[in-house]
């Protein structure tokens, strides 16, 4: 029989993000099965971008900073002030084309066959 696991040993932060692609960074603990994933025994904590299609999807070990990757947002911001202020790459992650600001609060391809979109 599998038992649930603590609430602390993975979670999806609403405070960093995927500098590549927008998404929200999950921070999980290195403990059990993780332990077998890449280098992971040797780090207390992994950060892995969300998006499983973004070639930050692996992650990497975390011991006090943020990967370069990362970016943090303390409070909620505009799509524009976010850019301005992290630089994130602003291309689609689906086809490269270039990502605009929506009112709603996020970003949307410009291409019209994209149906790339990411809410903030």
């Amino acid at each position: 029989m599998t038992i649930a696991k603590e609430h602390n040993t993975a979670k999806i932060r609403n405070d960093l993000f995927c500098r590549k692609c927008g998404w929200p960074i999950v921070d999980a603990c290195c403990n059990d099965e993780f332990t077998k994933f890449k280098d992971a025994s040797i780090w207390d904590w992994w950060y892995y971008c969300s998006n499983k299609g973004c070639t930050n999807h692996d992650g990497e070990g975390v011991f006090q900073g943020s990967p370069d990757w990362v970016f943090r947002v303390e409070k909620p911001k505009s799509v524009s002030l976010i850019k301005e202020e992290f630089e994130y790459d602003d291309s689609c992650p689906k086809c490269d084309c270039q990502l605009e600001a929506q009112m709603a609060g996020g970003v949307k391809c410009t291409n019209p066959t994209c149906d790339y979109w990411f809410c903030f």
